[in-house]
């Protein structure tokens, strides 16, 4: 079961660190009401049990039409022995024996350590989320083990691959039944596997919220889920691709025009270009999940790569950093700026104005303590103003 909580790995690790000084007060209980999709009979997890979200509604009547999703992350299952430990967790199962209750405080879901690991912009706390605190907010609970793209119609030895029905299943209830439909902001993303999830998926959400409002503005936002074709992982994905059946639950464009190669469309360095939403990724250049030996060779291709398929488009812009973490690092800084202001500057300008700024870029060399400035390591760089790379 490879990075069945690859995630969890850079939480444990930096709160550790984190508790050594002195932490803030906790944010108010921030309470989301579960929806097990019962009605939809395709929409399972591992187990069979029904596909789940978490859904909180807008505390505010000025900000009733804006949203956050977030995709949870947690790793992959490649085979059948793995996938059956999986299904017996809260990564493959919705049953409330794992603890998922009726209503849940988002701010202590397992895994988002008061939220700052699953998107930050669910915190309801202005102080550390001015921008989005009170926006409707909808946890897409991750049960599958293969990025929402399983489309199996049978179980296979007692397993349900139904991520890809999973998410279907999500969008269309969110939009019957909680309104999603009238929404005119969406800012959508996820982190690690829901990283890798939001590059598959975000146009077809957009797609759908679009349906129902054409002037919604949809915002793609991927936390370290730039996962490259190489060591280890390439094998790992193609093995979940073949084993759950995964092409109906790729990028749709890239599936045409890969064809026999369609494997391919599992990584974002080959379809990244062909997304039509407008994106805002954010990847540590020394992810320690992703980097191979070579980390200085890695980030460099990190960089080159992203610049080619995604920032080399004028609608998309980003936040690539230094430190040496995976998911969680919304509450950096870089250039004084907080990831929730970057994308309030580059995406949610007065009036429609165009971004001063669409990619921060943080290059230093390696390792950069200092870069992890959100309480996780030390301060900011005294020169990290010199590190902006404006677009």
């Amino acid at each position: 079961n490879m990075l069945g909580s690859a995630c969890l790995v850079s939480i444990v690790a930096v709160a550790a660190r984190a508790s050594a000084s002195s932490a803030p007060p906790p944010p108010p209980p921030n309470i989301a009401t579960a929806h097990w999709l019962d009605e939809y009979p395709m929409a399972k997890c591992l187990d069979g049990s029904p596909s789940l979200y978490y859904h909180r509604a807008a505390t505010s009547a000025v900000n009733s039409t804006k949203w956050v999703i977030h995709i949870q992350g947690g790793g992959w299952c490649s085979s059948t022995a793995s996938c059956t430990s999986r299904s017996t967790s809260r990564l493959g199962s919705s049953k409330r024996e794992y603890n998922n209750n009726e209503t849940m405080d988002l701010n202590t879901i397992e895994g988002c350590d008061d939220n700052r690991w699953c998107g930050a912009l669910m915190v309801n706390d202005p102080a550390i989320n001015p921008l989005a605190h009170d926006w409707n907010i909808a946890f897409l609970y991750y049960c599958d083990g293969a990025s929402w793209t399983g489309n199996q119609q049978d179980p296979i030895d007692g397993l349900y691959y139904r991520g890809w029905h999973n998410m279907q299943a999500v969008v269309t209830d969110l939009i019957a039944n909680e309104h999603l439909g009238d929404a005119t902001v969406a800012l959508i993303g996820g982190d690690s596997a829901g990283g890798l999830a939001t590059f598959f998926h975000i146009d077809f959400m957009r797609e759908q919220i679009q349906s129902k409002n054409p002037t919604a503005r949809v915002l793609g936002q991927p936390d370290s889920g730039f996962w490259p074709d190489g060591e280890g992982f390439a094998t790992t994905f193609r093995d979940f691709f073949t084993m759950q059946n995964s092409t109906a639950g790729l990028n749709s464009k890239c599936v045409a025009a890969e064809g026999a190669n369609v494997t391919k469309c599992l990584f974002p360095q080959y379809f990244a270009q062909m997304i039509e939403t407008p994106l805002f990724p954010l990847q540590s250049i020394y992810d320690p999940l992703q980097k191979d030996s070579d980390r200085d060779a890695h980030g460099q291709w990190i960089i080159n790569t992203m610049n080619a398929t995604i920032f080399s488009n004028p609608q998309n812009g980003g936040w690539l950093h230094s430190c040496e973490r995976h998911c969680g690092a919304e509450l950096l800084t870089i250039d004084g700026v907080h990831y929730p202001e970057a994308v309030q500057d580059f995406f949610l300008t007065p009036g429609g104005a165009p971004p001063s700024q669409k990619l921060w870029l943080q290059i230093k060399p390696y390792p950069c303590t200092a870069c992890c400035n959100d309480g996780g390591g030390s301060a900011p760089a005294a020169n990290e103003t010199n590190s902006i790379w404006r677009l």
